[in-house]
């Protein structure tokens, strides 16, 4: 949460010509807005439905998928996406994060230090790790070189 990954796939889909999918926002589309679909009807709801969206995903279609830290953490979802994309961690400090979701819904962001602890091994299984806090153009067009390096 706070990364920037969508703004950062957004960007990179228009750099490459491919299509983007912001994952929450196809879930939130679907199911309305996240932070109410965790709310109401429970964080385990919801990780199955990302997961029936990641499987639909994994499909081998070029695209550029910013999918939540969760998906990628989920022993499901996770292994999949790692299986199907070139992966990567846009790491920033908590306080960072912290600053840019400020003031929006994000009620799993209450626990994120606990969160952060827990998954940052996970995260370390990405392809590449960037520095979140680096300005946007240069993420991006680091990006557009990592995805056109052999894989």
């Amino acid at each position: 949460m706070g990364s920037g990954k969508s703004t950062v796939g957004r960007m990179l889909a228009s750099r490459l010509g491919w299509p983007h999918v912001d994952l929450d926002e196809l879930l939130a589309g679907m199911h309305g807005p996240v932070g109410e679909q965790i709310r109401v009807e429970g964080e385990p709801v919801f990780r199955e439905r990302e997961r029936a969206a990641v499987r639909t995903l994994c499909d081998g279609h070029l695209r550029v998928l910013s999918p939540g830290g969760g998906a990628f953490c989920d022993p499901v979802s996770g292994p999949a996406l790692r299986a199907a994309y070139r992966t990567i961690w846009l790491r920033a400090p908590l306080a960072t994060l912290a600053e840019r979701v400020r003031g929006t819904d994000r009620p799993l962001f209450d626990d994120a230090s606990r969160l952060l602890a827990d998954r940052e091994p996970l995260y370390g299984l990405a392809d590449l790790e960037l520095d979140a806090t680096r300005p946007v153009d240069e993420l991006v067009e680091r990006l557009v070189d990592f995805a056109q390096e052999d894989r």
